[in-house]
């Protein structure tokens, strides 16, 4: 730790800095260098807050606190170092659920849910198995539920731009046949008013006519179709909620149950 006064290494000193021989108020020191990364962090200046908070961590024995916005700030600047603070968090206070839904929604980004999930299953024995139980269930709820998300996301089409007009021709064979058709009659007429000498305004007229009626039938037919109604899908939050939802109300029957069968005295 350095002397907030003078910027002494203060070794093993307590309470006055060798150096300058002021006293050294980590309480004080803690608060002011937690507030200015607080405000770091608060304005988008995430390397400030870690500095700040990593110099807060000199003059405190460490806290569940300072861990969780030191982890909040790595996470916000994309560093995987804030899964070793959410981890230091949760050695402080294990039953915070916070902590334990920043540390999936963590793991989650960087596709590392199975080892997270391991580590619960570790947990179990130094911990209450319910409670663990309950988040290796979301773990597992939210790789059902990215497994579902990804086969809905069709593949990306390629092939270049020929590939993308036989798409398109595929797609709308109906209107391509109908433009076929009266740019082919056109050209009959135009022909036969030529070599013929025929007069083609009433052909042209009638092709244009069938032209714009078939457009017609194609766009009805189309609007006429029922689109398909997908679900609301569920986002992570909400089924960490769920989730969590659940497993308390188990725990508040089971302890009921426990109270009713409890031997009268």
């Amino acid at each position: 730790m350095n002397c907030p006064h003078c910027g002494a290494d203060t070794k093993n000193a307590v309470t006055i800095c060798p150096l300058c021989g002021k006293t050294l108020d980590r309480e004080n020191a803690y608060t002011s260098f937690l507030a200015k990364g607080d405000d770091a962090f608060a304005s988008g200046e995430d390397d400030k807050a870690i500095m700040s908070y990593n110099k807060a961590l000199e003059y405190s024995k460490g806290n569940e606190d300072i861990f969780l916005k030191l982890g909040n700030a790595y996470n916000k600047k994309g560093d995987r170092q804030a899964a070793a603070m959410y981890m230091k968090a949760l050695m402080f206070n294990f039953y915070n659920d916070k902590t334990h839904n920043m540390l999936i929604n963590l793991y989650s980004k960087y596709n590392r849910l199975n080892d997270l999930k391991k580590w619960y299953a570790q947990s179990r024995e130094k911990a209450d198995p319910a409670f663990v139980d309950k988040y290796i269930k979301i773990i597992e709820g939210v790789g059902y539920f990215r497994s579902q998300a990804a086969s809905k996301i069709p593949a990306p089409k390629s092939g270049g731009i020929a590939k993308d007009l036989m798409d398109s021709m595929k797609k709308y064979v109906v209107m391509n046949i109908v433009i076929g058709i009266v740019l082919t009659v056109a050209s009959l007429a135009i022909v036969a008013g030529v070599i013929f000498r025929v007069n083609t305004m009433f052909i042209l007229m009638f092709s244009g006519f069938f032209m714009v009626v078939s457009i017609g039938i194609v766009i009805m037919s189309r609007l006429g179709k029922p689109k398909k109604k997908e679900g609301k899908k569920p986002s992570l939050e909400e089924l960490m909620t769920e989730e969590i939802a659940k497993a308390s109300q188990k725990s508040n029957v089971k302890s009921q149950n426990e109270g009713q069968n409890e031997p009268q005295t």
